[in-house]
């Protein structure tokens, strides 16, 4: 379960399995490469921007990903092990969506990894997530 931590917080462990997020906040290092990445190869809608963040969506809702330099304008990638999102999953509607994000991946030079129907990819800013279908 997700809760405020108060003092030492220690390990609060892992987030149950059947937890469905609505929308993410992912730290970037560049909003227009982050921009550029999550519209023109992944094919999101840009629904708010601005020089500090942007918020993208698809079929319409307010955002399911949210971007911003706040604390990490220029920043390095995370380093392995670093505290922090390990990954992150998005559900397309179907197993073709899958195909076509990935070919748009590889057609841009990302490394992508495949398994059981996913796709596994990281972006500009070392934020991994995982592609499958409902």
């Amino acid at each position: 379960m997700l809760r405020e931590l108060d003092g030492d917080p220690g390990d609060p462990g892992a987030v149950p399995a059947a937890t469905t997020v609505g929308h993410v906040h992912l730290k970037v290092s560049d909003i227009a490469a982050s921009e550029d990445f999550y519209t023109r190869v992944l094919g999101f809608d840009v629904m708010a921007h601005m020089p500090s963040a942007s918020f993208v969506s698809a079929g319409g809702y307010h955002h399911h990903l949210g971007m911003n330099v706040w604390h990490s304008r220029g920043g390095p990638m995370p380093a392995p092990g670093a505290l922090g999102l390990r990954s992150y999953e998005v559900v397309l509607p179907e197993a073709g969506d899958v195909e076509v994000a990935h070919d748009r991946l590889a057609a841009t030079g990302v490394k992508v990894e495949r398994s059981n129907g996913s796709v596994a990819a990281t972006d500009p800013s070392g934020n991994r997530f995982l592609l499958r279908a409902a």
